[in-house]
């Protein structure tokens, strides 16, 4: 008699699970096999000499992997080909951006759930999204880094952003002439660029999850930049609150309202989105860009904060064709705060206050689980976490991988978390030798 197949998760960009790890937590305790299709790094062959060391380590469920590139279509498919002689293949999902279209053609390639082609393909490409979604967009112009004449048909100041990067990599506000020639050695010369309308104002993001079309749950969370935070040249996230505290009920309601036509217009069929807006000053919303993907950072640790039960739940249950919900009950406001850091060469991260106690991440590549959390517990500290290593070298913060670390909290109320905030802020001591700050590695 044939054993059944055992059950199986295609997760491209699996070797990022340490840090989201509540995808494999899900599989795992539900019986399915990890597939894992992911770029190789020095980091991610650290990983696996965890995984295999450590059967219990999050890392430990990855039974099969293949290290690929993006645009490695053929082997890919050779690899699925392999592993459907050994498992019933039952999903496909991506923790990585640059996978958003690989998961889609492997998806497709096995007729399984999957945001779909427009979706996939406009959302991986901020170009095509200026494109496809101009009603929601600020002024643009498509631009190469070798034709500087053609940036001067919009008037200072404007935003230059890659069309296929991400974690703001390379996204920047461009004041004057002198700017434009500091910023353009930056890119690739065949690079795409986007040249945009600077939009000064309040920023957000919108995380709806979706199937067969239809929105099961969306959610407005509110950052902060260090542009918006210390009005510089870049725009890095530097925290998230789920849910967005300072805005209006007016402003919520048409921002989900723009982003429900924003799905539609996108066709977007099953998975999980991720668009970030700005408000101007007149309160005129405008869409930044859209991810066919979850969220990064800790907005998904965030939502578990806030409503009590892991989002990657529902979308694992989402792109497994599974009947699937979230978001009953609003739990708690929820905040993930990045520290601010001068350049230099780090030493030690030291807290005084009530709450668990920094720990460096690259140590075990692991995190924490959260608790079930509850509306009446006190304002608290869920977790701190360096993302640096001792020794490293910190940089001015351009784009999200130069951030040091964060913490992560929750409270019954904007105005507890607010205090929290500020009183752990107080306790930290990050210990950086500011003697290095120009010296590279």
């Amino acid at each position: 008699m044939n054993t059944p197949a055992k059950r199986a998760l295609i997760l491209f960009g699996a070797f990022a699970s340490g840090k989201y790890p509540g995808f494999i937590h899900y599989l795992r305790n539900h019986d399915y096999a990890v597939l894992a299709l992911d770029m190789r790094t020095p980091v991610a062959d650290a990983q696996q000499a965890i995984r295999r060391s450590q059967p219990e380590h999050v890392l430990g469920a990855i039974e099969a992997y293949r290290y690929l590139k993006p645009d490695d279509r053929g082997l890919a498919l050779a690899a699925i080909d392999e592993w459907r002689e050994r498992f019933d293949i039952r999903g496909v999902y991506t923790i990585r951006e640059d996978f958003v279209e690989l998961s889609q053609v492997v998806a497709d390639y096995l007729e399984l759930p999957s945001p779909g082609w427009r979706a996939s393909t406009v959302c991986r490409d901020k170009s095509l999204q200026r494109h496809y979604l101009s009603t929601w967009s600020p002024a643009f112009h498509v631009r190469s880094p070798g034709d500087i004449e053609s940036f001067d048909a919009l008037a200072f100041p404007y935003v230059v952003k890659p069309a296929r990067r991400s974690g703001s990599s390379g996204v920047v506000v461009v004041r004057d002439h002198d700017g434009l020639r500091r910023a353009l050695p930056d890119y690739a010369d065949d690079e795409i660029l986007l040249q945009e309308k600077y939009i000064d104002g309040a920023e957000f993001s919108v995380e709806s999850l979706v199937q067969g079309g239809a929105i099961l749950f969306s959610c407005v969370a509110e950052k902060r930049t260090n542009h918006s935070h210390e009005g510089g040249d870049y725009f890095v996230e530097m925290a998230h609150t789920v849910p967005a505290q300072n805005l209006s009920d007016d402003m919520r309601a048409r921002l989900l309202e723009i982003n429900k036509d924003i799905l539609t217009r996108l066709d977007f069929r099953d998975g999980i989105a991720h668009a970030e807006f700005k408000f101007d000053r007149e309160a005129n919303p405008f869409l930044m860009e859209i991810a066919a993907r979850n969220p990064g950072d800790g907005l998904l640790q965030l939502y578990q904060l806030a409503f009590g039960a892991p989002i990657e739940r529902a979308l694992m249950q989402i792109v497994l064709g599974e009947p699937a919900s979230y978001g009953e009950l609003l739990k708690r406001v929820a905040r993930q705060v990045y520290l601010d850091s001068p350049a230099g060469r780090l030493q030690s991260v030291e807290y005084a206050g009530d709450g668990p106690a920094p720990y460096f991440f690259r140590d075990t590549f692991s995190k924490p689980e959260l608790p079930a959390t509850q509306p009446e517990d006190p304002p608290s500290l869920r977790e701190f976490m360096i993302e640096k290593s001792r020794g490293e070298q910190l940089s001015e913060v351009k784009q999200s991988s130069d951030r040091l670390g964060c913490f992560f909290i929750d409270a019954p109320s904007g105005a507890l978390l607010d205090e929290l905030e500020a009183s752990i802020r107080e306790a930290i001591t990050a210990k950086i030798d500011t003697t290095h700050a120009s010296q590279d590695e």
